[in-house]
């Protein structure tokens, strides 16, 4: 009995410090992250491959992906276009980038969003993953070696072994936004904050970050769990570490992001039936922010259907949908302005808390239809 107690009390004490040490250390990576970006910005005004949003390349809205979006959508317009109309620009341009989605006022909100919340929530969502990460890690390799007799302390990677740390690590991330995301529509307080992200009428490639700080920051936590998990089982398996491929991570994130601007959007971009049981297409996250019944809590992996199909919320189409955008009973006309996105979560949290809030179970709205032709 007192090895087990001694074992819990060593694990208690390296969660304390860990933990500790993380959080202080995420704070100042933060605060240190925050003046780096602010000058690397700077630095890439005045780098026109950067343009249009002065982004790195692992960036969604880097013209790589810009182009990428372009591109698909191209292809899908000479694809749906009825047979025998003449392709011209003017009509490509309205199918790509239709009115009544991109001078919507959501739209208009969500560049105005993106501006004044997007450089410093989404450090504060990588600062507190990563913090989460190496805190979380230390603890799960110390309870690891408190349960168990350590492996041999001269034991190396091989190759094999590092393939499977890195395919273990986007397994992991993916699960940890899966339960995040999950947990984020069922848990009612949780929901007041993530309601920000369906608030949205119409959807486009700024509507990605249209999240509540709350909302982003919690994610970052659940994704940075999920992979501590890993790389301290691997830290305990092999003493001297585990040599990450980065060419694995850069191709996953390639590959992911060329489609990804897709997601939010009114371009349908289906994988196919076979293939969406495997991964997640931009048409299932689409109907994930659906409003009809059907469509409710379905879909929230971010690259693989797998989790989604575990979990019984999986949702695949046999063929386009029409999907409607946006939050039940045309709440989301209640997130009209910046300062409203920020306080609105807050006050309705407030009134949840204090026994004020309808306890009716979670919906979404009849949003605008996609566009007559832009959905075959």
């Amino acid at each position: 009995m007192a090895p087990l107690i001694q074992g819990i009390d060593r694990v208690l004490q390296a969660m304390f410090e860990n933990l500790t040490v993380a959080t202080v250390a995420a704070w100042t990576a933060y605060l240190d992250k925050i003046q780096r970006e602010i000058s690397a910005f700077a630095g890439r005004l005045g780098d026109p491959s950067t343009y249009p949003f002065a982004v790195p390349p692992t960036h969604r809205l880097h013209w790589y992906y810009l182009f990428g979006f372009l591109a698909i959508a191209f292809a899908l317009y000479l694809r749906r276009k009825p047979k025998g109309e003449a392709f011209t620009i003017k009509r490509f341009l309205r199918f790509w980038l239709p009115g009544s989605v991109y001078r919507h006022r959501s739209s208009l909100l969500d560049l105005k969003f993106y501006l004044f919340n997007g450089v410093f929530v989404e450090i504060a969502f990588i600062t507190v993953l990563i913090g989460s990460f190496f805190g979380f890690a230390g603890v799960f390799e110390t309870a690891f070696r408190a349960l168990w007799p350590g492996p041999d302390p001269n034991l190396t990677a091989s190759p094999s072994a590092e393939f499977a740390y890195m395919a273990a690590i986007i397994l992991a991330a993916d699960l940890g936004f899966f339960i995040g995301h999950y947990l984020s529509h069922k848990v009612p307080l949780l929901w007041e904050f993530h309601k920000v992200h369906h608030s949205a009428p119409v959807l486009n490639p700024l509507s990605n970050y249209r999240f509540h700080p709350v909302d982003r920051i919690l994610l970052g936590i659940f994704i940075g769990f999920s992979i501590a998990l890993i790389k301290g089982g691997f830290g305990f398996a092999y003493p001297d570490g585990v040599a990450e491929m980065t060419a694995v991570n850069v191709g996953v994130l390639l590959a992911f992001n060329l489609s990804a601007n897709l997601r939010h959007s009114h371009i349908w971009l289906s994988y196919g039936w076979h293939l969406n049981h495997i991964l997640s297409s931009p048409a299932q996250h689409q109907i994930h922010h659906g409003s009809e019944p059907r469509h409710f809590d379905k879909n929230f992996g971010l690259m693989f259907s797998l989790w989604d199909w575990i979990a019984g919320t999986l949702y695949v189409p046999r063929a386009v949908e029409q999907v409607r955008f946006g939050l039940s009973g045309r709440e989301h006309e209640e997130y009209d302005s910046l300062w409203r996105l920020y306080s609105l979560p807050f006050v309705k949290a407030k009134a949840l808390l204090w026994g004020r809030a309808a306890r009716a179970p979670i919906a979404r709205s009849e949003g605008p239809r996609r566009l007559k032709g832009q959905e075959g």
